[in-house]
């Protein structure tokens, strides 16, 4: 519980300084590189991370990153496909 208070307080200051967005677009970038890595926990844990980033931006923001999101969800979901 913890936890989760302080990575939203830390996520609010981001939003805050203006970083949120540039923070947000780095986690499928993320993603794919793990996804090209064959890494599956760490692919797993940064989509799980960016779905709570992107509820946190505006929609607008959202949207514009939807294609990279997608792209990362589903390099994610081929690994879990892969490994089973």
């Amino acid at each position: 519980m913890v936890a989760r208070l302080v990575e939203a307080d830390v996520r609010d200051q981001w939003h805050r300084r203006g970083l949120g967005r540039l923070i947000t677009e780095q986690h499928p970038e993320l993603t794919l590189a793990a996804a090209e890595a064959g890494d599956a926990d760490l692919a797993r844990a940064t989509t799980a991370h960016d779905r709570r980033l992107l509820d946190t931006i505006g929609k607008a923001s959202a949207k514009a990153l939807s294609r990279l999101s997608t792209r990362a969800a589903w390099a994610e979901a081929g690994l879990r496909t892969s490994r089973a």
